[in-house]
């Protein structure tokens, strides 16, 4: 955040910058109309030849640095700025016909572009002189001005260029360390995620470890209660077995006292007819009194001593 803040200052303080060399551009165009700078363009139109030989020393007397064409003129104006033959200019010997007959050979200077600039930017004042060469100074220096002010606004643009981008470079390292914290916290994050799973893993084992337990315990109880119910149904299929006997015995007893009863009175019969009516009588209370008594305990407790006898 802070990274951003000053890179908008700094894109804030370019632009300022910018703006003010703008404003001074702008005066010294302004002053520029003020001036007759309508040869630049002739500068402009030999910018394509301005390595070659191709302006003629006529142009130095139309331009005002010299008021005669002639050759000595020529040749003295351009020794005192000190240019070489060969390397700032030409010379060409142009054979022309008299007016009296016969010919003449005069000498014709080419100049470059450059050395007709150096011959501009020197040129002197003279009187009687047509052209005046100080609008040549005044326009180098106002271009020499100018080119300064724009290395000024491109520099200055520049620096706020690389300042928003070291600002933004500080940014990035920023997020970049940012992100490698993020990266080391979900690392940790994983880790813990990974050991928490493992714990409960291992506590899933041990639960998964008991219920199987539990699952055979229960098998266990669930055979032992099938046993249970087997042995149950075995009792009470003997119960209801002893309970049909006990009522087949009930019916046999019952039978067997009436046929005692039977028996009790056809002794008594005989024994009144033989005369041993007492004994008999005694031994028949007897017998049935033992019968009575078997014939009562057989529905109670006796129930399997009845069986027994």
């Amino acid at each position: 955040m802070r990274c951003s803040t000053k890179r908008n200052v700094i894109l804030v303080t370019g632009q300022k910058i910018y703006i003010h060399l703008l404003r001074r551009l702008n005066v010294k165009l302004l002053q520029c109309s003020t001036v007759d700078i309508s040869f630049k363009d002739y500068f402009v139109e030999m910018q394509s030849t301005r390595h070659q030989f191709t302006i003629p020393h006529a142009k130095l007397v139309e331009y005002g640095v010299v008021t005669s064409d002639r050759s000595s003129v020529i040749h003295e104006k351009l020794s005192s700025l000190n240019l070489v033959k060969g390397v700032d200019f030409e010379l060409q010997d142009i054979l022309q016909l008299r007016k009296q007959g016969g010919t003449s050979i005069s000498k014709l200077y080419m100049l470059n572009l450059r050395s007709f600039k150096r011959c501009l930017m020197r040129a002197r004042r003279y009187a009687n002189q047509p052209v005046d060469p100080v609008k040549y100074c005044d326009y180098f220096a106002l271009l020499e001005e100018m080119f300064l002010l724009f290395n000024l606004y491109e520099n200055a643009k520049k620096s706020a260029k690389l300042s928003s981008l070291d600002s933004l470079v500080a940014e990035l390292r920023q997020d970049r360390e940012m992100m490698k914290r993020e990266r080391e916290e979900m690392k940790n994050m994983a880790r813990e995620a990974h050991y928490d799973r493992i714990e409960v893993k291992e506590k899933l084992d041990v639960v998964v470890e008991k219920l199987e337990d539990t699952n055979t315990k229960l098998d266990d109880a669930n055979e032992k209660l099938e046993d249970a119910n087997e042995k149950l149904e075995d009792a009470n299929t003997k119960l209801d077995d002893a309970v049909h006997e006990r009522d087949d015995i009930k019916e046999e007893l019952i039978e067997t006292k009436e046929e005692l009863i039977e028996t009790k009175e056809r002794v008594m019969l005989i024994s009144e007819e033989l005369g041993i009516e007492q004994t008999l009588r005694q031994n028949a209370v007897l017998a049935t009194e033992v019968v009575q008594a078997a014939y009562d305990t057989c529905s109670g407790a006796a129930y399997d001593k009845c069986i027994d006898v």
